[in-house]
């Protein structure tokens, strides 16, 4: 069968899509032709270089939310001559990667290729198609959408081609809210796959990693994540924590490089250092192999041995992001409990100390948060600035499927009025915004 993936704007374009590359190299393994189409790459090249950094800012996705702000953002026309190019490339299936900030733009495209031609099966799926946040719910309403892949998909959407190959429709299948006979049916919860190392290594050979922002490969050693960070929404996407072993991903690594010539690789697991023993393995297998590539990712706040930070740097890496998130250990308590602001200094201090750059993320706008608790993570930054590469913030938001968003009164939060407003006892969204605006003027910084 034919199969068409995409990745409408506005979605990452610091690189290649990781989760169609998954989904390529699973479709392909069973003798399926797949096209991957990176939409939101092309439009990002088309733009202005003033218009990229609001078009393109995370703390900014409103943009995307209101068909107005679609057609300044992209040019008139343009997604008629996608569903046209779309429609001329004759495909069975059409998939969708779904974020909050392309569901709309997907959803005009999804429709055209259908009013073009109703015979081809749309398939929406990704991080925002979910059932706790009722997307996937409100998805299939629209009669142009066939099915919802809810969770990891590399399982459930080879069930589902494979079904609708052999019998012409698409069938019953766990993982999916699917269309039968107009009528909406949910097949239930998917266990999600135990065994990474089963999984084909992602394929990227539809993409020219030269129009991207940065020249690297996206890789991924783990999915989920053990913590319980209440405004987190990635735990019930992955259900559970789960690693590939070492020796697997140095095969990826190779096959990447044979592939691609590309020796820069950035992880984009949660968490880089859960399976300590195993991101041990993989440092001395690189050095072993005399493998010469420079990577990074995002690391957890936890004690860790000099001596693996030290093989960590001398197997190429590079940078690690570390989510701190708050300096104030009353905030960590009680939002992200695993966090102790002390272990976070002294980690700083020890991969700066061995030579890797350290990057910080901050959440500003924690409900009920005292400006002493806020100014506690400037004292931190100020006093650590000589260990840090480089300072982010993020504005909280209460993503639906968290924990908060569950049980927000316990939490502080008096009114949930949608993911980035909510009112509490003590801040107002005023003052929650100044203190933001205030952090990225005068805090945030990249040496």
């Amino acid at each position: 069968m034919k199969i068409v993936l995409i990745a409408c704007p506005q979605h990452g374009v610091t690189h290649p899509a990781l989760s169609l590359a998954y989904l390529a190299a699973t479709l392909r393994n069973r003798c399926h032709e797949v096209v991957v189409l990176d939409l939101s790459i092309q439009v990002f090249n088309e733009l202005s270089e003033n218009e990229k950094t609001p078009y393109w800012d995370l703390n900014r996705p409103d943009y995307w939310w209101n068909r107005d702000s679609l057609d300044n953002i992209i040019k008139k026309g343009r997604i008629d001559s996608w569903a046209e190019a779309i429609t001329q490339l004759k495909p069975d299936i059409v998939g969708f990667s779904i974020y909050t900030t392309n569901l709309l733009t997907s959803s005009i495209l999804a429709e055209k290729i259908k009013t073009k031609n109703s015979k081809i099966k749309i398939i929406f799926g990704g991080p925002f198609a979910r059932r706790d946040n009722h997307v996937a719910e409100s998805i299939m309403k629209h009669i142009y959408i066939d099915a919802v892949v809810v969770g990891e998909g590399e399982n459930t959407i080879e069930e589902i081609v494979d079904h609708y190959e052999k019998n012409n429709k698409i069938g019953y299948c766990k993982g999916a809210l699917i269309r039968i006979n107009k009528e909406v049916i949910d097949c239930g919860i998917r266990l999600p796959i135990q065994d990474l190392d089963s999984i084909p290594f992602p394929d990227f050979s539809d993409s020219d990693f030269s129009i991207y922002r940065e020249k690297i490969v996206p890789i991924l050693a783990s999915r989920g994540c053990p913590n319980n960070c209440v405004f987190c929404d990635e735990k019930p996407f992955w259900q559970n924590y789960r690693y590939r072993t070492a020796g697997n991903v140095i095969l990826e690594i190779k096959q990447q490089i044979s592939n691609y010539g590309i020796k820069m690789f950035k992880f984009n697991d949660l968490l880089l250092n859960e399976a300590l023993s195993e991101l041990e393995k993989f440092c001395d297998m690189l050095i072993k192999e005399n493998i010469k590539i420079k990577w990074g990712g995002f690391i957890t706040v936890k004690k860790m041995e000099k001596r693996l930070i030290v093989k960590m740097k001398d197997s190429g890496c590079c940078f690690v992001s570390v989510g701190i998130e708050s300096a104030s250990q009353d905030i960590l308590n009680k939002f992200k409990s695993s966090v102790r602001i002390e272990i976070a200094e002294e980690l700083l201090k020890l991969f700066a100390e061995t030579g890797i750059s350290t990057h910080t993320g901050w959440i500003v706008g924690f409900p009920n948060e005292s400006f002493s608790s806020f100014k506690q993570s400037i004292d931190f930054i100020k006093k650590n600035k000589k260990y840090i590469n480089l300072v982010a913030a993020s504005f909280l938001t209460v993503p639906p499927g968290s924990l908060m968003s569950v049980r927000p009164s316990s939490f502080g939060i008096k009114q949930l009025i949608r993911e980035r407003e909510f009112i509490d006892t003590t801040t107002t969204p005023v003052i929650r915004k100044a203190r933001f605006d205030y952090f990225n003027k005068h805090i945030a910084y990249c040496k």
